[in-house]
């Protein structure tokens, strides 16, 4: 069965100097170069903790870096699917795929000819367990987002120990934080002081980043943005947790 046999939404294509009413579905050109084929999997339970903008901004991160990417937008609000779909024709090359996670193991079976696959998850995640259990397994690491407040660590511990029982290589980002508070340096001792990993770097609340998923671009493609040296540090962590070669 063919990947797009099974979406809600329509598999596109990456973009290649074609208008977005000419885009068929397609893959990289082949290379020479083997892909190493790696998987992550951004997910939370919380609304609002930047889990789709984390995504696109590693998956732009990625491609600058030289690699093959492809997105994966599983959660039913479309909102990476339809940052994709703003991209200008002269950004960086990334597939992107829209489908629904009851639809899961099709698309692990069919989306897998790139370096770094990136997948973004409904929040509901209590009502898809079985779907996500299976990414999980699947993927190389599991990134948790959350902001520092109780209500999002109430929400996100719980499920962190729930994706341990299946992925060892979990990590938690603090994202969308005011740095240098009391509640920042709390948050970050309760997820650290309870065995948890956290990335060594945390994504502020800056505008140039919402500014940049605006125009359809990463923070990294917004010249002289606030936050590119975070997500720079994020994709470091990233890259070397899933075990990218350069």
């Amino acid at each position: 069965m063919a990947v797009h046999d099974v979406m809600e939404r329509p598999v596109h294509a990456r973009k290649s100097g074609r208008k977005k009413s000419e885009v068929t579905t397609s893959h990289p050109a082949p290379s020479a170069k083997p892909y190493q084929f790696k998987r992550l999997v951004v997910t939370s339970p919380k609304g609002g903790s930047g889990k789709t903008g984390t995504t696109r901004n590693l998956a732009v991160a990625a491609v600058l870096n030289g690699y093959r990417v492809a997105t994966v937008d599983l959660d039913p609000q479309g909102s990476l699917t339809r940052w994709w779909q703003k991209r200008p024709e002269e950004a960086t090359s990334i597939d992107h795929f829209g489908a629904h996670i009851r639809d899961i193991g099709a698309v692990l079976a069919e989306v897998k000819d790139y370096d770094l696959v990136l997948y973004d998850t409904p929040t509901s995640v209590e009502e898809y367990l079985e779907e996500m259990k299976a990414l999980i397994v699947a993927c190389d690491m599991a990134l948790i987002t959350t902001q520092e407040t109780d209500d999002d660590l109430d929400s996100v511990l719980p499920w962190m120990d729930a994706v341990r029982k299946y992925q060892r290589n979990t990590a938690f980002l603090f994202n969308k934080i005011k740095p240098r508070t009391v509640m920042f340096t709390d948050a970050r001792n309760r997820v650290v002081g309870n065995g948890y990993q956290a990335c060594p770097v945390e994504v502020p609340d800056y505008t140039d980043i919402a500014t940049a998923g605006n125009q359809g671009i990463g923070v990294l493609e917004l010249r002289g943005a606030k936050g590119r040296d975070h997500i720079s540090g994020v994709w470091g962590f990233v890259r070397a947790s899933v075990g990218l070669s350069l």
